[in-house]
């Protein structure tokens, strides 16, 4: 037993969950300090304008990272005993993100100069520097080679640079501006000090690459792209929609039960993300150890997170409290609804790794469109009839829809393994 429980807690997934829990914690803590800060500067009105452009910054920043958060960590982790593949993926991937990020920025100041966005068109023009901070994230690398404890001090060196700002440069709906600006400048700055120890530490070389490695970088990862940008639409474009028919204090409930909703659904990400690495080498070498991995990390990660929406449910009245020091009504009962999201959300892991592993990008593509599609249909009409709650539940039935899709779309292309996930693995 003691054997068992030692080899537990040297493995290096089980290190990486722990680390990447860690992070999870930390960023649930700053929440726990920084929501309050911001909503009683800003009020409930301008809290929601803030919180719809931090969602549209950070679909940019999926779009920046373009699925190499997906994509990358599996090369560098098959290729990490060899230096100057490392350089290449790292060049290729780094070189992309820029060009992305560039292009992202010219959109956002177009739109915003344009007044697409006329309401909290100043919110966003300088919200936008989450762009840059996206840009140069290598949490991709630091994954492939399995290096999460230093992302973690990362992380928390990034959020505790933002509470100071926030303590000390906002004080009023005046400072609305300050607020998205304050959490991307603290992550830019962290993440470059990330890209030159990565450079160091790895011996990376870096080098100008040959044009078409990134037209053939950006090709290969275009269905990963769509995928990320499309999936986190679907989960929280619930406030980009909601900002064209809700008022401002409707906004703004909606936002804070969404902004506690959005960090505790982190966990089945994070989870993917821990075993992802190690899950790839398995797939590669052994597949019955890799679907006992699996099924052993799902099985856990479900009761966690049913847990955990129940816990959100009974408690969605203190949180509320908390963080607005009123009692919100509203808004907790948006909670409450969306209290079950982290739990169908990790409904989805194990489909979602066996698509990762086998490099089947397009079936989450698939999956994801059709989740997108499902998401804005039912949740514009719930928005436009019931307001927040309608959007909500719509939330709730996209994230169902999520997972029947991919589980069909799975067992449609990659029958065989889909079977082996939820039955049982036959050698051949």
């Amino acid at each position: 037993m003691a054997h068992k429980v030692r080899s537990l807690l040297i493995h290096k997934s089980f290190q990486n969950f722990t680390f990447l829990f860690i992070t999870q914690i930390s960023n649930i803590l700053i929440s726990v300090l920084s929501i309050p800060l911001i909503f009683k500067a800003l009020g409930t009105e301008a809290f929601g304008l803030v919180n719809a452009a931090f969602t549209i910054m950070i679909t940019m920043a999926l779009g920046i990272s373009y699925g190499y958060h997906l994509s990358g960590p599996r090369e560098v982790a098959i290729h990490q005993d060899n230096h100057q593949k490392l350089s290449e993926i790292f060049t290729e991937i780094f070189s992309s993100k820029l060009i992305l990020a560039f292009i992202s920025l010219l959109l956002i100041w177009g739109g915003s100069f344009l007044g697409a966005f006329s309401r909290y068109s100043d919110i966003l023009l300088f919200s936008s520097v989450m762009i840059l901070a996206e840009a140069f994230f290598p949490l991709w690398f630091m994954q492939g080679v399995e290096q999460v404890k230093l992302l973690t001090i990362s992380n928390l060196c990034g959020k505790l640079l933002y509470i100071l700002s926030l303590v000390f440069f906002i004080q009023s709906p005046s400072d609305a501006v300050w607020v998205n600006f304050s959490f991307g400048a603290s992550a830019l700055l962290v993440n470059i000090g990330l890209i030159f120890y990565v450079i160091k530490k790895w011996k990376i070389t870096l080098f100008i690459p040959k044009l078409q490695a990134l037209v053939n970088s950006l090709k290969e990862n275009f269905s990963l792209f769509i995928s990320s940008v499309a999936g986190y639409l679907t989960v929280n474009g619930g406030v980009i929609i909601l900002s064209f028919t809700a008022t401002d204090y409707e906004l703004g409930s909606f936002g804070l039960a969404e902004r506690v909703i959005r960090v505790v659904r982190l966990f089945p990400s994070i989870m993917a993300q821990a075993i992802y690495p190690h899950a790839s080498r398995l797939y590669q070498q052994d597949r019955l150890s890799f679907f006992r991995f699996v099924k052993k990390t799902y099985a856990a990660s479900l009761l966690l997170t049913l847990m955990g929406s129940v816990l959100l449910y009974l408690l969605a009245p203190y949180i509320i409290y908390f963080f607005a020091k009123d009692p919100l009504e509203d808004a907790v009962l948006l909670l409450r609804v969306l209290s079950l999201v982290p739990f169908l959300a990790t409904l989805n892991i194990a489909n979602v790794l066996l698509v990762l592993v086998k490099s089947e990008n397009k079936l989450l593509l698939k999956s994801t469109f059709i989740s997108f599609v499902f998401m804005l249909l039912v949740a514009t009409l719930g928005a436009q009839y019931y307001g927040a709650l309608g959007m909500s539940i719509g939330l709730l039935l996209t994230e169902l829809m999520f997972f029947a899709s991919q589980t069909w779309i799975n067992y449609r292309y990659i029958k065989s393994d889909t079977i082996a996930l939820y039955g049982r693995y036959r050698t051949r």
